[in-house]
């Protein structure tokens, strides 16, 4: 219950992926990697425990989430610099 509780939901995290994918963005396994060994050490216990414990899906979501909100800051900001240099 507290996996399927930990994840940011089943159609959510396809929406996120589609369009990362659409952005030709793959998740890196050494990051995702990072993330579960900081969150391990965040909650103590092994990276096997927290991989087991939130799953892999999880983690993939937080990742696709992180790449669309850089995205989204950098389409902002193109058009910030824009409406300044006119």
């Amino acid at each position: 219950e507290f996996r399927e509780a930990a994840l940011c939901g089943y159609g959510d995290i396809m929406i996120l992926k589609a369009v990362a994918e659409k952005e030709n963005y793959t998740i890196d396994v050494e990051e995702r990697n990072s993330l579960i060994e900081s969150t391990a050490e965040y909650v103590g216990m092994s990276t096997e425990e927290t991989l087991k414990l939130y799953g892999e899906e999880y983690f993939d979501c937080l990742l696709y989430e992180d790449f669309l909100r850089e995205l989204i800051r950098t389409i902002y900001q193109a058009d910030i610099d824009k409406m300044v240099k006119t």
